[in-house]
């Protein structure tokens, strides 16, 4: 399995009150794994392994580096994991984001994978955010190898905005 090891500084660019934006401030246009409306802002990235990927960025006190992917094998799995920023806060302080993810073979057949919440708590404000919702999903021998995308909608419940991601993951 190929992976890509990156400086989240680097890589994961911040959002800017319209949008994503580099580290030096400039515009970043959405890309399919990277949307924004407004100041909301979520990145979907493959990773294959989660427990890693989240163990990485709680305990590094400088930008992390985080193990991606675009490749599984057949008797491996991999993980979509979200980032985000710019939930809105309801009257109680606290902002309602959901995912709902999907996997969509070579075939064409969409299959629902599986929900939950990205995020429950107040806003942190200027900082990128890894969600609780993720999506973890295992190819065997009777999957058919080829190019399969992983959808993201993540919905803010409080204001209504709601962004559909999606990356692709090749099957060996």
């Amino acid at each position: 399995m190929r992976s890509l090891l990156f400086i989240l500084a680097c890589c994961l660019p911040t959002v800017a009150a319209a949008g994503w934006a580099d580290g030096s401030g400039k515009a970043v246009p959405d890309r399919d794994n990277m949307r924004s409306a407004g100041d909301f802002g979520v990145q979907l990235i493959l990773t294959p392994d989660d427990a890693d990927f989240r163990r990485t960025w709680y305990s590094s006190t400088t930008p992390p580096r985080l193990q991606t992917t675009d490749r599984v094998r057949r008797g491996a799995s991999v993980s979509a994991m979200l980032i985000f920023r710019g939930c809105a806060p309801d009257t109680t302080g606290k902002c309602d984001v959901v995912a709902e993810f999907a996997l969509v073979a070579p075939d064409g057949k969409r299959s629902p994978a599986g929900s939950g919440p990205v995020w429950n708590a107040a806003p942190v404000d200027g900082k990128l955010v890894l969600s609780g919702a993720s999506m973890t999903v295992g190819f065997d021998s009777t999957d058919a190898p080829g190019s399969y995308k992983i959808i993201a909608v993540v919905t803010d419940r409080i204001t209504g905005k709601s962004l559909t991601l999606s990356t692709a993951v090749k099957v060996e």
